[in-house]
């Protein structure tokens, strides 16, 4: 079901480290004409604290659930929710589906060249130097999403981007 701007709903936007899941996001806010609730999964570890920072399969996997639930509650709550994050498990994807009403699936496929090449918080040169490990879709298996609502691939630009959306969500 499609995200409603009146009754609340959820973009969700996955895909591997540097595909560009934030600016699609802070893009798409720009040219939604509502208030959007915006949730990061880099900045939502920052708020739970320290102690969700395991990244084994467990603690990725637990934290992709309170994703899920958070945005589920704002959801609820009539709040319209964009969530960027990895979102490495097809588990917690399905449970979006069945538990998130309105909820709008957006990957982003985007090849590892590119990722590497953006790179903007250097986790590829880290990992390279053995300074990060577990790091997820290099060496930290991820199941891709297999049916979101919209693939993006890397040739399409943000602005392009958020126009499919839109187009998609008829917004």
């Amino acid at each position: 079901m499609k995200p409603s701007i009146e009754y609340g709903g959820v973009i969700w936007i996955t895909g591997l480290s540097g595909a560009g899941k934030t600016t699609l996001a802070k893009e798409l806010l720009n040219q939604i004409s509502c208030k959007v609730i915006y949730l990061d999964g880099d900045e939502l570890r920052y708020v739970l604290g320290n102690t969700l920072n395991n990244y084994d399969y467990e603690g990725r996997k637990k934290v992709a659930q309170i994703y899920s639930r958070l945005c589920q509650t704002l959801a609820l709550q009539g709040f319209l929710v964009v969530c960027s994050t990895i979102s490495m498990y097809h588990e917690v994807r399905q449970w979006n589906r069945d538990n998130i009403n309105r909820y709008f699936e957006v990957y982003l496929n985007v090849s590892e060249e590119t990722r590497k090449k953006r790179d903007p918080k250097k986790l590829y040169q880290q990992n390279i130097e053995k300074s990060v490990t577990n790091m997820a879709g290099i060496d930290f298996a991820v199941e891709l999403p297999e049916n979101p609502d919209i693939v993006i691939d890397e040739n399409v630009n943000v602005d392009e981007s958020v126009k499919l959306i839109l187009k998609s969500l008829g917004i």
